[in-house]
């Protein structure tokens, strides 16, 4: 107990020293100032929620193409292969699947539904402009969906955006990218326009493990948007935007020819056709007494079709939303949101002898209360009730607090719960990549409860700032979908009450080491445990630790900047039924580095390397050589599939 509380003294003697140490320098330097978030991914300090901001700037420090490659320099937020042939990704936050995490582009409703599967590979990461990334439960406001989190992605703006840009990409495997948008005013109103094009080709079949197929995936991919905004005489605001994309896939042994092979067990391959067109609006009116109304709508529909060996799959979304919101702010810093929104989800899926449709209508409402009650006190809460037409009624209670006990010293909690429908191809379209005999169980709504606790401290050292921050959240399922790979050749889907549960720890620092250099150091534990119908047992394939270096040099004189992070991964569990055989999940590690030259003011080169020291997964498809075989599976993934790879690439901004 003494060495306990000697530690609490010490503790707080630093923390209250170094508050003191703060203030006489920003007195003394008051001229000098350094914003952290400018320079790499840190935590917004103004929200009440615990929101981790990656800037469009943060984003141009990696070979940023598309969003599944815009979380390298983060430890929130892992991004790995889903199975060895496809070349989907998947998220990963607080230990769980993306599946938890409600994205939302400028918080509505984003990639979901049968979208997920290959949602982020559509959104270029040059039409970002900015992630924010919340932990733990978000607001009633935006829905109920989110349960580990809500990841929205701030778009460039119309009224703010540069004249025109480009971004040319390839890389070593010829995969080649484009991105160009441009934006002007129209008359004196005024008016807004945005148009954004990227294209996306890979036709060039590599096998660089020579297990007979192919590495990445050959694919053909368009992707257009237009936004519209105006600006309002009462301060309010429309927007309107539309966006299309289309794409082919093809995939599987380097002997399979898509044009003729089709059904025939002469060789594997997989294909998948998507469409997507979606419309979305924003309204907002404001009136007198510090009061407002936001009208949010959005309709998409997806397509997918195509084949994954011999079994034919087939898979079609519409999807309507809607969403009123009024505010009123009826003390300084106190405001209160009401409103209501409408969901209907319409799906069908279909692989093989596999079929579903049915029809989602949500209609919810909600009540969200900001206070104050002191000036370094803020609480958050809300509620919000929905009624499912096929499940029955939702309840969402949410709470969030920020305190700040000293200047430096923000101290976060959060509550809350959250549900989930499945869609049992999209969400699992990985796991098919075997042949194993699938078994569907009955699939009902996900629901759970996440709580967490957040401390963000900032300091200063030798007169140059850093922060610390260190967080902790559990998940807590009533109810969980098991994708449950631990029995010989069957791929078994259920529904299971109860136990499931996860821990995340993540600490993190970050410093200014010198002028122009910055360093980010973290460290993350998820323990995830699973109730499989052989028992609670931890999740497989999912490392524990995780050990993340971000380094930035920028040099102001030369125009250049080197950036590089290095990731270390912990062993990973293999399913029971492969813990004796040739599977085995070892350390990795990978490291990326990327050097940009500015030249003028319009141009960048940049050149780069990702998983330098060929650092990968060996065997990532269990019997290759014999896709038709029983023992036929590429879904044994934990790391890196990929080996090093090299890139280029140039920018071109007309302000």
């Amino acid at each position: 107990m003494n060495a306990k509380r000697s530690s609490a003294v010490l503790i707080l003697s630093f923390l209250l020293v170094n508050h003191a140490m703060t203030q006489h320098i920003d007195s003394v330097n008051q001229m000098r100032e350094v914003n952290v978030v400018r320079k790499q991914a840190t935590h917004m300090e103004m929200k009440t929620q615990n929101v981790e901001l990656i800037s469009s700037a943060d984003l141009q420090k990696d070979a940023c193409c598309n969003l599944s490659e815009s979380f390298m320099r983060t430890g929130a937020v892992d991004v790995q292969y889903s199975d060895g042939i496809s070349g989907a990704k998947e998220i990963r936050m607080l230990g769980l699947a993306g599946n938890y995490l409600q994205s939302m582009y400028e918080n509505m409703p984003g990639i979901r539904g049968i979208n997920a599967t290959f949602g982020m590979e559509y959104m270029p990461g040059p039409w970002l402009q900015s992630i924010q990334i919340n932990k733990g439960t978000g607001s009633v406001v935006n829905g109920y969906e989110a349960i580990t989190g809500q990841m929205n992605l701030e778009l460039k703006k119309p009224q703010s955006a540069e004249r025109f840009f480009a971004n040319v990409y390839m890389n070593q495997d010829a995969r080649t990218e484009v991105n160009l948008y441009g934006a002007t005013k129209l008359g004196e109103k005024p008016w807004y326009v945005m148009g954004l094009v990227h294209g996306s080709v890979n036709w060039v079949k590599m096998d660089m493990n020579k297990d007979g197929f192919m590495d990445n995936p050959l694919h053909k991919r368009f992707t257009a948007m237009n936004r519209w905004f105006h600006l309002k005489k009462d301060g309010g605001m429309f927007m309107l935007v539309g966006d299309v994309n289309f794409e082919q896939r093809q995939t599987g042994q380097l002997a399979y020819d898509f044009r003729t092979d089709f059904t025939k067990q002469h060789a594997w391959g997989n294909q998948l056709n998507t469409n997507h067109v979606a419309l979305f609006s924003k309204t907002s009116f404001n009136f007198a007494h510090e009061s407002s109304l936001g009208i949010q709508w959005k309709y998409t529909f997806q397509d997918q079709h195509g084949f994954i060996a011999d079994k034919l799959l087939r898979s079609k979304e519409h999807f309507g939303y809607l969403n009123l919101i009024y505010q009123n702010e009826f003390t300084e810093g106190n405001t209160i949101k009401v409103g209501g929104s409408v969901m209907v989800n319409a799906v069908s899926e279909s692989l093989a002898a596999y079929s579903s449709k049915r029809t989602e209508i949500v209609p919810g409402i909600f009540s969200e209360v900001t206070f104050n009650p002191l000036k370094k006190l803020n609480f958050v809460g809300g509620l919000r009730v929905d009624h499912h037409n096929l499940y029955g009624t939702f309840l969402s209670p949410r709470l969030h607090l920020k305190w700040e006990p000293l200047y430096s010293l923000t101290i976060r909690a959060s509550a809350g719960r959250g549900y989930r429908t499945p869609n049992l191809v999209a969400d699992n379209y990985a796991y098919f990549f075997s042949n194993r005999t699938v078994q569907i169980g009955q699939l009902k709504p996900e629901i759970a409860w996440n709580y967490g606790v957040s401390l963000a401290y900032k300091f200063n050292l030798a007169f140059r700032e850093g922060w610390i921050h260190v967080d902790f959240y559990r998940t807590d399922f009533e109810r969980q979908l098991v994708v449950d790979l631990e029995q010989r050749d069957e791929l078994n889907i259920y529904t299971a009450n109860g136990k499931s549960f996860s821990n995340s720890l993540q600490a993190e620092v970050g410093y200014e080491v010198a002028e122009g250099f910055n360093v980010k150091l973290a460290y993350k534990w998820d323990n995830v445990k699973v109730n499989y119908k052989a028992g609670l047992a931890i999740q497989a394939l999912k490392p524990q630790h995780k050990v993340l270096v971000v380094l930035d040099y920028n040099w102001e004189k030369p125009k250049l900047l080197f950036t590089a992070n290095f990731v270390w991964y912990s062993k990973s569990r293999i399913p029971a039924v492969h813990a004796d055989e040739h599977v085995h999940a070892n350390y990795l590690y990978t490291l990326n580095m990327q050097i940009t030259k500015k030249i003028k003011e319009q141009w960048e080169v940049y050149v780069g390397a990702e998983n330098m020291l060929n650092q990968m997964q060996h065997n990532p498809i269990l019997s290759a050589e014999q896709p038709f075989n029983k023992a036929f599976d590429a879904t044994l993934i934990w790391g890196p599939i990929r080996g090093a790879m090299v890139y280029a690439g140039f920018r071109f901004v007309l302000k």
